[in-house]
């Protein structure tokens, strides 16, 4: 994840993200002392450290949750984007360009997924058929 994102979560939770290691893109951020965050000078680095940290805890697949600069940064070399589609208009200062889908296919969809909730949504799973 980018710095603002890391940041916002930061913010809204007063932790990071719990059950897994994160790691943070930034050329700014110091080390956070918190031995679940990592930090990353670029994307290159950051891609090359998640890979080998989910090697080593035997795992196939890390995830990318943002910011823009790191999406954009990294989906020529997604493989797959798990997408939660929120079913509603919901404010935000940042959105994905259009065609950013273009190359992957819809492999698998849950539209019950957020029946509980308060706002209702759908997990996509794309997987990339074009390079």
């Amino acid at each position: 994840m980018g710095r603002l994102t890391y940041q916002s979560i930061l913010n809204r939770l007063g932790h990071p993200l719990t059950g897994r290691t994160s790691v943070v893109v930034s050329q700014t951020l110091g080390e956070t002392g918190d031995p679940a965050v990592r930090v990353a000078r670029s994307v290159p680095s950051a891609l090359a450290l998640a890979e080998r940290l989910a090697a080593a805890a035997g795992d196939t697949e890390f995830f990318i949750i943002g910011g823009a600069s790191v999406y954009g940064d990294t989906l020529p070399r997604a493989d797959r984007v798990y997408l939660t589609r929120v079913h509603d208009q919901v404010a935000g200062d940042r959105s994905m360009p259009d065609g950013w889908l273009a190359g992957f296919e819809l492999a698998a969809r849950d539209d019950q997924a957020g029946a509980q909730g308060p706002l209702p949504y759908s997990f996509l799973d794309y997987r990339r058929t074009v390079r």
